[in-house]
């Protein structure tokens, strides 16, 4: 049997294709900013999306009942 550090050896030494990430590169670079951006945008947007319906259904909910007054 193969001991876990004979057969993780490769991995370890061949892993530098693990830094070819485009989040792994310069601080300074653009698509790190994006990246950062959409990142933000898309845990956003749910919240977003949530918050609009709670608002459009208490809005709703309000003009039924003094609709219904």
């Amino acid at each position: 049997m193969i001991s876990p550090f004979v057969r993780g050896l490769p991995l370890w030494v061949w892993s530098s294709g693990a830094w070819a990430c485009a989040v792994c590169t310069d601080p300074n670079d653009t698509a790190r900013a994006s990246f950062i951006l959409v990142t933000l945008f898309l845990t956003g947007l749910p919240l977003l999306c949530i918050g609009g319906g709670v608002w459009w259904l208490r809005r709703r909910s309000s003009a039924l009942e003094a609709r219904s007054r």
